[in-house]
């Protein structure tokens, strides 16, 4: 299977989810800066306690767990990121030895080394890839020394 995906899709999903953590946090925040209902005349003063309370206990979980998943993206972000680098910089390499290979060019007729065997064409690298035919490549690459 391959991956087709854009890493500056990812980083950018990862930078959303950052934001979006950075939202939990002022929630979180904001929630846990409520102590106490202290209107002692209020019959659900104890519910609202408790409700302030239990909505603090959840906004730090779903806060500890967008922090844990945000770093997670921004991990998967820059690896897809160094990944992509080096496969191109990869096939750069692969694509400069093609090109070397394919700028291969017989020798004129008339010029034989005497130390080839029988049938075996001496090349010289010195033209360009218009020079050189891949059929020709391979029928070289066919011949046994």
């Amino acid at each position: 299977m391959i991956i087709d995906v854009n890493p500056q899709t990812i980083t950018e999903i990862a930078q959303t989810i950052a934001n979006a953590y950075g939202e939990v946090e002022e929630a979180a925040r904001i929630l846990t800066s409520i102590t106490e209902h202290n209107n002692w005349n209020c019959k659900e003063r104890d519910a609202i306690n408790d409700y302030t309370h239990s909505n603090a206990r959840e906004i730090l979980k779903i806060s500890e767990k967008s922090g844990n998943f945000a770093n997670v993206m921004k991990i998967v972000a820059e690896n897809f990121t160094t990944d992509e680098k080096n496969i191109s910089e990869m096939f750069t390499s692969v694509e400069s030895m093609i090109g070397s290979i394919l700028s291969i060019r017989p020798i004129g007729a008339g010029n034989r080394t005497s130390n080839l065997p029988e049938g075996v064409m001496p090349i010289c690298k010195s033209g360009g890839p218009e020079d050189f035919k891949l059929s020709s490549v391979i029928e070289l690459a066919s011949l046994k020394l």
